[in-house]
């Protein structure tokens, strides 16, 4: 049950006002996530650019990117991104089976190259400090460094959304949610 209301479009203006029509522009509904943030609409201004920048520049597929955030979510037993995101991957291409393997994606049908994002991203979401120089070097294999740092803000990223959201108990967004509001 959601803790906090969702602040609805008639609340909002400036660059909260554009935040919530790129959203419905982009997906046809406002995400109740920004709904929430809109309580403080300059923080939801960083927030969108943030997420602006993390999932839509770069050169790391946005398939893969989609995908770390689902296993991101998975692992952090966060409802509200596994969900939304997981929508998101199967639209780029992401099958169930790959979906359904992203805890246990060394025996999942992944390449190499996705398996070493992956083992990094699981990694950095249980145990950071864990993350040995064996997995570093095996991603250094795969991605320069600015590809790392993409992976690294896609998994730090949904790891702060997994835990906004959950500790604020928001709710899926529905079809078309919060356009009249």
């Amino acid at each position: 049950m959601a803790r906090i209301r969702g602040v609805g479009r008639s609340e909002v203006a400036g660059a909260a006002r554009d935040a919530f029509e790129r959203k419905i522009a982009e997906r046809g509904n406002i995400p109740n996530m920004y709904r929430v943030f809109a309580h403080r609409p300059w923080i939801l201004s960083t927030m969108d650019a943030h997420f602006a920048a993390v999932m839509g520049s770069g050169t790391v597929p946005l398939k893969l990117k989609e995908l770390l955030a689902v296993q991101t979510s998975l692992a952090n037993d966060a409802r509200y991104c596994t969900r939304s995101r997981t929508a998101f991957a199967e639209r780029l291409g992401a099958t169930p089976q790959q979906i359904g393997s992203l805890l246990d994606f060394e025996n999942g049908p992944f390449d190499e190259r996705e398996k070493s994002a992956l083992r990094f991203g699981l990694q950095m979401t249980r145990h950071p400090k864990g993350i040995t120089d064996a997995i570093y070097r095996d991603l250094e294999r795969h991605f320069n460094e600015g590809e790392i740092v993409e992976i690294a803000c896609v998994v730090g990223l949904f790891a702060y959304f997994n835990r906004f959201n959950e500790a604020l108990g928001t709710e899926p967004t529905g079809p078309r949610e919060g356009l009249d509001s």
